[in-house]
C-alpha cells in the first residue's frame, strides 16, 4: 500500500529581515498537493510577504523553499558554471593583454626606436612569461569569476523560474494592463513557458506561429473556465471589478500551474461576487487538480473554504489545523481580538 504523496511545497524555517524588521520568522510549513489551505492574520502579520518569498518577487534572508522536490533558487548548474568559466577566462586574458600591453609599451619607449631592434625587443616582451604576467592572469581570472558569481547570486530568486516550475499568483491590489485587451493579459501569465527564441520571432517561423496559437487557445480555455468567454477583446479597464479579478486568476491558470497563489481575492467583492469567486476556487482545484493557498481576511470565505488554516502573527506561525481547530485556539483569538475575549471567534 502506498504512502501519502510528499508535500508539493515545503518551507523551512523560512525568514525575511528589512533592515531591523523581521516580517517572517522561521516559519516552516508543508503543503499537500490538491490542497485548498488559507493563510490568515492580523495585519502585518507577514503574510504578503510570505507569498513574495514563494513566487520569488523577494529572496529570504535564511532558511529554505522546495515545489515539488526541487530548490526554489535558480541552481548552479552546468550552463550557470561554464558562465563563470567564461568570466574567469575573460578576466584572465584582459589582465594578461594589459600586462603585454604595458611590457611591449615599455620595450618600444626605453630606447628610440629602430627596425632593427625594437621588433626583437617587442617579441621579447610578448614572450618572457614574467611572473607578473601570470599574476595578473590569476587576479584577472579571480575578478571575472567573482563579477559572474555576484551577478549569478542577485539573480538567484527569480518570479520567472518560478512560473516554470508551476507557480502562478495574484496581487492583494488587481495588476492588469488596463489599456490592453482581456486575451492579451491572459497571454502575458504564459510567457515563462514559451521557447521561441528572438530569431524565431523576428523571423515569423512555422514554430512561433504554432506556438502563438497554442497559447491564444489555452487564453480562451482559461477565459472561459473562469466564466468570461467572449470578453477576449474587451479592454481589461473597462471590465467590473469582479470580473478583472477573474482576468487575473485567468491569467495565472493559462500558465498551467500547480499551485496558486491567491492574495486576498475577495478583497472589494460583494456577498454575490465573493460567493462566485469562492465556487471558483473550489472549481480550480477539483476541476484543474490545482493546489490553492489563499491570505483571506474574510472569514467566512476562510473557514468555508478551506481544508487547512495557517495562522501568522508578528512573523511567526502561531497555529496550523482545521478551521474548526484554529477557531478555537486561544493564540489566534488573542492575536485577532486581544486578552480578554474570551473564547470569540476570529473575525466575528
Amino acid at each position: 500500500m502506498s504512502g501519502p504523496e510528499p508535500p508539493i511545497l515545503e518551507l523551512r524555517d523560512l525568514t525575511k529581515s528589512f533592515g531591523g524588521l523581521v516580517a517572517v520568522n522561521r516559519v516552516s510549513l508543508d503543503l499537500g498537493p490538491g490542497a485548498i489551505a488559507s493563510i490568515i492574520g492580523p495585519n502585518g502579520a507577514g503574510k504578503t510577504t510570505l507569498f513574495n518569498m514563494v513566487s520569488a518577487v523577494t529572496a529570504p534572508t535564511s532558511g529554505t523553499m522546495r515545489f515539488r522536490g526541487t530548490d526554489l533558487r535558480r541552481p548552479l548548474d552546468a550552463r550557470a558554471r561554464r558562465t563563470l568559466a567564461a568570466g574567469a577566462a575573460a578576466g584572465a586574458a584582459a589582465s594578461v593583454l594589459a600586462g603585454w600591453g604595458l611590457d611591449l609599451f615599455a620595450a618600444l619607449t626605453t630606447e628610440p626606436f629602430s627596425w632593427t631592434g625594437g621588433p626583437s625587443r617587442a617579441a621579447a616582451a610578448l614572450f618572457a612569461g614574467s611572473p607578473a604576467t601570470a599574476l595578473a592572469a590569476a587576479a584577472g581570472a579571480a575578478a571575472g569569476g567573482t563579477a559572474c558569481l555576484g551577478a549569478w547570486a542577485l539573480d538567484r530568486w527569480r518570479p520567472d523560474r518560478a512560473a516554470e516550475l508551476g507557480i502562478a499568483r495574484t496581487f492583494q491590489n488587481i495588476r492588469l494592463f488596463r489599456d490592453m485587451t482581456v486575451l492579451e493579459n491572459v497571454l502575458v501569465g504564459q510567457a515563462p513557458r514559451l521557447l521561441s527564441g528572438l530569431a524565431g520571432i523576428l523571423l515569423g517561423s512555422r514554430a512561433v506561429r504554432a506556438e502563438e496559437r497554442e497559447a491564444r487557445r489555452r487564453g480562451l480555455e482559461a477565459l472561459a473556465f473562469v466564466g468570461l468567454p467572449g470578453r477576449e477583446h474587451a479592454l481589461a479597464g473597462s471590465l467590473p471589478y469582479g470580473d478583472q479579478r477573474r482576468v487575473e486568476i485567468a491569467r495565472a491558470l493559462a500558465g498551467r500551474p500547480a499551485l496558486l497563489l491567491l492574495d486576498e481575492p475577495t478583497a472589494g467583492m460583494n456577498p454575490a461576487e465573493t460567493g462566485d469567486l469562492t465556487r471558483l476556487i473550489r472549481e480550480v482545484r477539483d476541476r484543474l487538480g490545482v493546489t490553492v493557498l489563499i491570505i483571506e481576511h474574510h472569514m467566512e470565505v476562510v473557514m468555508g473554504i478551506s481544508e487547512r488554516v495557517v495562522v501568522l502573527d508578528h512573523g511567526e506561525r502561531i497555529a496550523d489545523g482545521t478551521p474548526g481547530e484554529v477557531r478555537s485556539d486561544p493564540r489566534v483569538i488573542e492575536a485577532y481580538l486581544g486578552r480578554g475575549h474570551g473564547q470569540g471567534r476570529p473575525g466575528a
